[in-house]
Protein backbone atom coordinates (compact mmCIF):
# COMPACT_ATOMS: atom_id res chain seq x y z
CA UNK A 1 0.00 0.00 0.00
CA UNK A 2 2.65 2.53 0.35
CA UNK A 3 3.77 2.68 -2.95
CA UNK A 4 0.34 3.45 -4.57
CA UNK A 5 -0.04 6.50 -1.47
CA UNK A 6 3.04 7.60 -2.20
CA UNK A 7 2.90 8.14 -6.22
CA UNK A 8 -0.97 10.07 -5.43
CA UNK A 9 1.12 12.13 -2.60
CA UNK A 10 0.69 16.33 -3.03
CA UNK A 11 4.60 16.44 -1.59
CA UNK A 12 6.83 13.05 -2.24
CA UNK A 13 9.48 14.68 -0.08
CA UNK A 14 7.73 14.85 2.73
CA UNK A 15 5.95 11.14 2.62
CA UNK A 16 8.80 9.23 4.10
CA UNK A 17 8.44 11.59 7.13
CA UNK A 18 5.04 11.28 7.56
CA UNK A 19 5.22 7.70 7.22
CA UNK A 20 7.83 6.91 9.55
CA UNK A 21 5.55 9.59 12.24
CA UNK A 22 2.85 6.94 11.28
CA UNK A 23 4.51 3.77 11.60
CA UNK A 24 6.44 4.58 15.17
CA UNK A 25 2.51 5.58 16.54
CA UNK A 26 1.17 2.40 15.30
CA UNK A 27 3.52 0.78 16.41
CA UNK A 28 3.32 2.33 19.99
CA UNK A 29 -0.38 1.87 19.56
CA UNK A 30 0.12 -2.01 19.12
CA UNK A 31 2.66 -2.35 22.01
CA UNK A 32 -0.26 -0.31 24.69
CA UNK A 33 -2.63 -3.03 22.98
CA UNK A 34 -0.43 -5.83 23.62
CA UNK A 35 0.75 -5.05 26.89
CA UNK A 36 -3.26 -4.32 27.98
CA UNK A 37 -3.90 -7.73 26.74
CA UNK A 38 -0.98 -8.84 28.87
CA UNK A 39 -2.46 -7.35 31.71
CA UNK A 40 -5.80 -8.87 31.32
CA UNK A 41 -3.96 -12.55 31.00
CA UNK A 42 -2.53 -12.01 34.20
CA UNK A 43 -5.33 -10.56 35.96
CA UNK A 44 -7.86 -13.51 35.24
CA UNK A 45 -5.19 -16.27 34.24
CA UNK A 46 -6.76 -19.25 31.86
CA UNK A 47 -10.34 -18.28 32.14
CA UNK A 48 -9.07 -15.82 29.38
CA UNK A 49 -10.56 -17.39 26.15
CA UNK A 50 -8.05 -16.48 22.95
CA UNK A 51 -10.94 -14.45 20.88
CA UNK A 52 -10.62 -11.57 22.98
CA UNK A 53 -14.43 -10.68 21.69
CA UNK A 54 -15.38 -13.88 23.28
CA UNK A 55 -14.34 -12.72 26.76
CA UNK A 56 -17.32 -10.18 26.46
CA UNK A 57 -20.44 -12.48 26.87
CA UNK A 58 -23.36 -11.50 25.58
CA UNK A 59 -24.61 -8.23 25.55
CA UNK A 60 -24.85 -4.85 23.55
CA UNK A 61 -21.14 -4.09 24.28
CA UNK A 62 -20.02 -7.53 22.63
CA UNK A 63 -22.45 -6.74 19.29
CA UNK A 64 -21.10 -3.07 18.86
CA UNK A 65 -17.61 -4.40 19.13
CA UNK A 66 -17.97 -7.52 17.08
CA UNK A 67 -20.19 -4.92 14.62
CA UNK A 68 -16.77 -2.49 14.67
CA UNK A 69 -14.92 -5.17 13.98
CA UNK A 70 -17.13 -6.63 10.80
CA UNK A 71 -17.08 -3.13 9.60
CA UNK A 72 -13.34 -2.66 9.66
CA UNK A 73 -12.98 -5.65 7.37
CA UNK A 74 -15.74 -4.24 4.80
CA UNK A 75 -13.99 -1.08 4.57
CA UNK A 76 -11.04 -2.00 4.55
CA UNK A 77 -11.16 -4.84 1.24
CA UNK A 78 -11.43 -2.02 -0.73
CA UNK A 79 -8.45 -0.01 0.26
CA UNK A 80 -6.08 -2.83 0.23
CA UNK A 81 -7.25 -4.08 -3.64
CA UNK A 82 -6.99 -0.55 -4.45
CA UNK A 83 -2.82 -1.15 -5.96
CA UNK A 84 -4.56 -4.49 -7.72
CA UNK A 85 -7.45 -2.09 -9.55
CA UNK A 86 -4.40 0.06 -10.59
CA UNK A 87 -2.84 -2.90 -11.88
CA UNK A 88 -5.56 -4.24 -13.53
CA UNK A 89 -6.62 -0.51 -14.96
CA UNK A 90 -3.19 -0.02 -16.47
CA UNK A 91 -2.75 -3.31 -18.21
CA UNK A 92 -6.12 -3.55 -20.13
CA UNK A 93 -6.55 0.45 -20.67
CA UNK A 94 -3.30 1.37 -20.27
CA UNK A 95 -1.58 0.34 -23.19
CA UNK A 96 0.92 -1.76 -21.24
CA UNK A 97 2.12 -3.64 -18.10
CA UNK A 98 2.54 -1.66 -14.68
CA UNK A 99 6.13 -2.09 -13.22
CA UNK A 100 6.60 -0.55 -9.36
Amino acid sequence: MVLPLESEAKDKDKFGKVLAWTMTFISLMYGFYGSFGAFGYFAFGDQTKDMITANYGAGLISTLVKLGLVMNLFFTLPIMMNPVYEIVERLFWGGGIACG
